[in-house]
């Protein structure tokens, strides 16, 4: 009988009445883990204004992110996911159109203090938040040759 489910990063614990159990993570889990993060961080090293590369899964939640500056701090946890669950949401429905216009190889979106491009990748939505100044068009090409060329050599998201 399970009392209690917690977790950390890196490990999950069952706590039963009579024993603890922990589940490690699989080695599949860590090498699309490990792939996740190298796909971050070349992302991030595209631009040095790039503010953060978050990667959400096909139901709005975060499952990977790295970010250089503090964009997103003042978010509550709850606005956090509202605006991740956004995100997918809209790329869903981006999805109806794909038999007339194609598939959407990439999404823009320019506010006043912050750009923010949008890649779906299977069930996955990789969003990369950025300084306003920078030239979407330069970066969003750039970015989508690393996650075609990564996706491809690592077989990530399949």
């Amino acid at each position: 009988m399970v009392l209690e489910i917690s977790y950390n990063k890196q490990h999950v614990f069952l706590i039963m009445t009579k024993s603890i159990k922990k589940i490690l993570p699989t080695k599949a889990e860590n090498n699309q883990k490990n792939s996740l993060e190298e796909l971050i961080k070349s992302i991030l090293n595209v631009h040095r204004l790039i503010w953060s590369v978050n990667i959400i899964n096909n139901k709005g939640r975060l499952i990977e992110s790295s970010s250089r500056t503090s964009v997103m701090n003042s978010f509550t946890s709850q606005k956090m996911e509202m605006f991740f669950m956004g995100h997918r949401l809209q790329e869903s429905m981006r999805g109806e159109f794909n038999d007339e216009f194609g598939s959407v190889l990439y999404s823009f979106v320019q506010r006043e203090k912050i750009g923010i491009l949008s890649f779906k990748v299977a069930d996955h939505v990789i969003l990369v938040m950025f300084h306003p100044n920078v030239e979407s068009s330069v970066l969003a090409r750039n970015i989508f040759s690393i996650i075609d060329k990564q996706v491809k050599e690592t077989c990530l998201f399949v």
